[in-house]
């Protein structure tokens, strides 16, 4: 059981992934705020100080992904080092993140598209959206699961099966969750 105290710095956050006995806290308009349960005094660092959008915990890469307003990055499980990804030597700025079973980690842009993460670098995944921008990305075992402004799209990214369910089958946007 882990005392939660208020701190000065945010008073609202918008994520929360914990990492084994540590916390990551995601606010929604100042910072992201690292908290390390394990010191006797309970220690929190910033790591950025910037508005984050999304952030993810991969415990089969041992990382942290973090999104906000100054791009995308990939620190080690410890929050001590970072990797900034970018594409092309341009930022993306990712609104949902997703992993794998296979522990193939997706990030969603909404005006970039689908990328994964091989290694410290982003790469594109072809995909097909006409026009649509992607709201969210949700995994499932090896799919993923799309929420674009026009479908829910299915996409096994191992057999390249790609189904999309729009109106036709009774999808009505905009969709708020999955």
């Amino acid at each position: 059981t882990h005392l939660f105290t208020k701190l000065d710095i945010f008073n609202v956050a918008k994520d929360i992934d914990f990492i084994n006995t540590n916390a990551l806290y995601l606010t929604y308009n100042k910072s992201v705020l690292y908290s390390n349960f394990e010191t006797p005094n309970q220690t929190s660092t910033i790591l950025e100080n910037t508005r984050a959008y999304t952030s993810h915990y991969s415990s089969k890469n041992n990382c942290i992904i973090v999104s906000s307003a100054s791009g995308l990055r990939k620190y080690t499980e410890d929050a001590s080092a970072y990797s900034k990804l970018t594409y092309k030597g341009k930022n993306i700025f990712s609104t949902a993140i997703a992993e794998t079973q296979d522990g193939t980690i997706y990030v969603a842009s909404k005006t970039n598209g689908l990328f994964y993460i091989s290694g410290n670098t982003l790469q594109p995944y072809p995909l097909q959206l006409m026009g649509a921008t992607i709201q969210f990305i949700k995994s499932y075992k090896n799919q993923l699961w799309l929420v674009t402004n026009k479908s829910i799209d299915v996409i096994n990214p191992k057999n390249k099966e790609h189904h999309k369910y729009g109106l036709r089958f009774g999808v009505v946007n905009p969709v708020k969750t999955l």
